[in-house]
């Protein structure tokens, strides 16, 4: 009976995906236009909503969903829709050539992906033992706890003092100009910061209410109270840029929800968001007066038309990636280090790498460097060591995905809670992450998960595990 309504359920879904398409897609335009580029198109549409059903199975959410998911909306909708109507980010018009070479290294991305984890051979010894390296109930230590919700209180209030008074946690602007982490002059420690309050925020809420779980009372409701107030003032929904906001609250939604993890409903909810919540959130991006129904009407526009945004621009970057490295040659490997030590000073290490976003940009359309530019997984793999690249990235993205989403869905009863909190959160965070660039988006996650490993060992609020292979 269950499997029935699985294949019942998989058959709905990619209705659903095939209407969309049709419905919301040029895809006659992109016929008329050029018939072999438009296949692989759909190509990359097709093998992106097979995966996403397959991985959305058993599994209510997982890395690996989100990248499929990442790839139809970003590669195949952003990309065909840019393709038939000729408008790509950044005023770029690409040659026929580099778009039909985007879409292979797209779908050679996409297969060895899929397939890096198929077993050829049966493993032995596969099934792993976990024991408990240790299971003690260890006293919740309340003042350090209430001090670090003090000190984001802190952090919060300065921000608003700063920014002329609450007005300024419903505007993007207004935000990123007075937050506490805009004090900081230097772009990596900026973000750095960002994502240690972003992260101690959710580390405390996550905490708080697992505390309120556990004992009732006035102390836990106060400091759930505390935690929420904090939440909101360094975190703002309206206010933060959009990733900090899907962590921050996805996050800890997926961490406590049961109600998410049945059927396909975080795939709805992320479609829903994607194509609906966010274009109405650009209204609040750099509003500084009002805010009024027509301009959200104005934000959201036709779905259609949305795909031809800045939002959507792995696509076109893809192909000016292309174009960077036919001009200038791959970095041998210089991009990706300069991912990796993001927080080396500039003035320590003079000739450290930019973001490959910006370096694309400033290199092939320098009126737009100031502007926010992505920077795929795809294009990142080709711009250090161009087709080997891609196979390279395809295959550890692959590979550390799939042991995540397997320990958080296989093993969950063995998982302590900072595992379970960083997974949450990162599960969201991976859709920026794939569209990059790699340096900031690297920099912010690990700021991210650092901070919860150490408040997770600061506190020691669940069981830790060993792994004995």
């Amino acid at each position: 009976m269950t499997n029935i309504k699985s294949v019942v359920s998989s058959i709905i879904f990619l209705v659903l995906l095939c209407i969309f398409s049709c419905v919301c897609l040029p895809l006659s335009d992109a016929f008329h236009k050029d018939v072999p580029i438009t296949l692989l198109f759909l190509f990359i549409g097709i093998f992106s909503s097979i995966g996403m059903t397959v991985n959305s199975q058993s599994r209510a959410f997982s890395i690996r969903f989100v990248f499929y998911f990442y790839c139809f909306s970003f590669m195949f909708c952003a990309g065909i829709t840019q393709f038939a109507t000729g408008k790509f980010c950044w005023e770029f018009r690409p040659a026929t050539e580099e778009v039909q070479a985007a879409n292979l290294y797209i779908i050679l991305f996409l297969i060895i992906f899929s397939i890096s984890n198929v077993k050829i051979f049966k493993e032995k010894n596969a099934q792993k033992k976990f024991s408990l390296l240790l299971h003690k109930q260890h006293r919740f230590k309340i003042i350090p706890f209430m001090l670090i919700e003090i000190v984001l209180l802190v952090c919060g209030l300065y921000a608003i003092i700063r920014g002329g008074g609450i007005k300024m946690l419903f505007s993007r602007e207004s935000f990123s100009a007075y937050s506490f982490s805009s004090i900081i002059n230097n772009t990596a420690i900026n973000q750095i910061v960002s994502a240690a309050i972003t992260s101690s925020c959710i580390f405390c809420m996550v905490l708080s209410l697992n505390q309120l779980k556990i004992r009732k009372g006035i102390q836990s409701v106060l400091l759930v109270g505390m935690a929420a107030v904090a939440m909101f003032i360094n975190v703002p929904p309206l206010a933060v840029p959009r990733f900090s906001f899907v962590c921050a609250y996805g996050g800890i939604f997926l961490y406590f929800s049961k109600w998410i993890k049945k059927g396909r409903r975080f795939a709805y909810i992320l479609a829903f968001g994607l194509l609906i919540v966010f274009p109405a959130l650009n209204a609040f991006r750099f509003a500084s007066g009002k805010i009024t129904l027509e301009m959200i009407q104005a934000s959201m526009g036709k779905i259609g038309d949305n795909f031809t945004n800045a939002d959507y621009d792995s696509y076109t970057m893809l192909v000016y990636c292309l174009r960077y490295v036919n001009v200038y040659g791959i970095t041998y490997g210089s991009q990706l280090l300069g991912a990796l030590l993001f927080f080396v000073p500039r003035n320590i290490w003079g000739s450290k790498p930019m973001g490959s976003g910006s370096l694309i940009i400033k290199s092939l359309a320098p009126s737009y460097i100031n502007q926010n530019v992505s920077c795929s997984f795809i294009g990142e793999g080709y711009l250090n060591w161009g087709g080997l690249g891609v196979c390279v990235f395809a295959f550890l993205l692959s590979k550390i995905s799939k042991k995540a989403d397997d320990l958080y869905w296989e093993k969950e009863r063995y998982i302590d809670g900072c595992f379970k909190n960083i997974y949450s959160y990162t599960a969201l965070f991976s859709l920026f992450l794939f569209r990059g660039d790699l340096m900031s988006s690297t920099a912010f996650l690990t700021g991210m998960i650092v901070v919860t490993i150490f408040l997770s060992y600061l506190f020691r609020e669940q069981s830790f595990v060993k792994i004995n292979k």
